[in-house]
């Protein structure tokens, strides 16, 4: 999971924003990839988890996704551990 939010939310951006200047279909093959995520997700969540199509492509969108907030919470968990801060659980009630 660490790697898959480091590729996807870290590396594929800065790579697209950096193939801009020196080749625009850069950008078109590292959207291909998010693409070929998507469907993959959506196609594990059919098969595994046995759900309906349009389910599966509604949840495969937010987990696609899901891996920007990810990167986050985990960049501000090794910021706070190096810093030497309290690492505080979040519940809720």
């Amino acid at each position: 999971e660490i790697a898959r939010a480091v590729v996807f939310a870290l590396l594929l951006p800065l790579g697209a924003i950096a193939s801009l200047a020196v080749w625009p279909v850069g950008v078109t093959l590292i959207m291909a990839l998010y693409a070929v995520s998507y469907f993959r997700t959506v196609l594990g969540l059919m098969g595994r988890e046995g759900l309906g199509c349009k389910t599966a492509a509604h949840h495969g969108v937010f987990l696609t996704l899901s891996k920007f907030p990810n990167l986050v919470g985990m960049a501000t968990f090794v910021l706070r551990r190096l810093r030497g801060s309290e690492v505080k659980i979040i519940e809720y009630k």
